[in-house]
C-alpha cells in the first residue's frame, strides 16, 4: 500500500460495503475531471467522513492524498483489497500475518488467489496464532459466501486460471470445513475402476457402464444431507490431462442430478474414460455448495 495509514486497520462500515463497488468508477469520474458530488453523490457524502475508503481511493489512483491522477486501467477494489491482504501474509512479523488473516474474514468476494493464500497460512504458517488466525477467518468465510460455493463460481469463470489456486486451496481444507471432503482413488484389481475412500468413513467407488463414467458414494456426512454436490477433479484442467467427455460444460467440475438421500449419491462424471485414468482422478473432492440450490 502506497500509504502511511493501512485501511484495514480501520474499521469497515456498512456505509463502506454499500460504495464498495462504486469507487472504482467514481474514480474513473474524477480521471475525466467529472463533478464526484453530482454523478456519485453517496459516494462523495461517504468520503468526507470515512478516512480508510478516502485511503483506498488514494491508492486506486497511485497518488497517496491526491483525487486526480488515476490511471487508465480500471481498478477493482476488491482485488486491491485481496492483493493487500496476500502481502501482509507474507511478512516477517508474526502480528502483520495474524492482522492480514483477520482481515480476510471481511470478504464478500475473495478470488481464487487469496483463499489460496489464507488456506496456505491456515496449514502452513510457522505460528500457531497466525494459522488460529486464518482458520477463524476461514470459518466466518465460510459462514458468510460458503466457500465450496465461491469456489465453483471462480472456477466456472475462468477454469484454466483458476484451477491451479483452487487445487491447492481443496487440498488444504479438505476435512477442515465440513461441505469440503476430499476423496482418494484405489485401482481396482483387474477391470477398469476405482474403490473410493474419503474421511468421516466416506466410501464408493467409480465405475464404467456402457460407455459412461459413474461416481457412486455412501457414508456421506449430514451437511450433504438433500444438497446437489459437486465432484472437483482439478487434474482434468491440466494441458497434459487424460482425454474423457466430462459432463456438463467444464471439464473436472461436475454437478449431481440428484440430492443426497440417506448419505448416498450418483454421479455421471462423463463418458469415454481414457484407458490410464488413475492420474486423473488421483485427487477428487466433494464439494456442498448450498441446500436446495443449483451449484452451476
Amino acid at each position: 500500500m502506497t500509504s502511511a495509514v493501512d485501511p484495514f486497520d480501520l474499521p469497515r462500515t456498512e456505509a463502506c460495503e454499500r460504495v464498495a463497488d462504486e469507487l472504482a468508477e467514481a474514480g474513473g469520474t474524477l480521471r475525466e475531471g467529472g463533478d464526484l458530488g453530482a454523478r456519485h453523490p453517496a459516494v462523495a457524502a461517504h468520503l468526507a467522513s470515512c478516512l480508510r475508503c478516502r485511503i483506498v481511493l488514494a491508492d486506486l489512483m497511485n497518488e497517496p492524498g491526491e483525487m486526480s491522477n488515476l490511471t487508465t486501467t480500471s481498478v477493482d477494489p476488491v482485488a486491491l483489497f485481496d492483493r493487500a491482504l496476500m502481502a501482509g501474509l507474507s511478512q516477517p512479523e508474526p502480528v502483520a500475518r495474524a492482522r492480514a488473516a483477520e482481515g480476510f474474514g471481511t470478504l464478500h468476494h475473495p478470488g481464487a488467489r487469496a483463499l489460496a493464500a489464507l488456506a496456505m497460512t491456515a496449514t502452513d504458517d510457522t505460528d500457531a496464532r497466525v494459522r488460529e488466525a486464518a482458520l477463524t477467518a476461514l470459518d466466518a468465510l465460510d459462514i458468510q459466501v460458503s466457500i465450496p460455493k465461491r469456489l465453483i463460481e471462480v472456477w466456472a469463470a475462468a477454469p484454466a486460471k483458476a484451477a491451479p489456486f483452487i487445487a491447492g486451496v481443496l487440498e488444504r481444507l479438505a476435512g477442515r470445513i465440513p461441505s469440503i471432503v476430499g476423496l482418494a482413488v484405489r485401482k481396482e484389481p483387474v477391470r477398469w475402476g476405482f474403490e473410493v475412500a474419503g474421511t468421516g468413513g466416506v466410501r464408493g467407488d467409480i465405475e464404467q457402464a456402457e460407455r459412461d463414467v459413474w461416481l457412486h458414494l455412501r457414508g456421506l456426512p449430514s451437511v450433504f444431507e438433500h444438497v446437489r454436490p459437486v465432484i472437483a477433479v482439478p487434474s482434468a484442467t491440466l494441458q497434459d490431462a487424460p482425454p474423457m467427455v466430462w459432463q456438463g460444460d467444464i471439464p473436472g467440475l461436475v454437478a449431481a442430478e440428484a440430492l443426497v438421500t440417506e448419505g448416498s449419491v450418483d454421479v455421471l462424471l462423463g463418458a469415454e474414460p481414457p484407458f490410464q485414468s488413475e492420474s486423473l482422478f488421483r485427487r477428487m473432492y466433494l464439494l456442498g455448495p448450498e441446500r436446495g440450490t443449483e451449484p452451476l
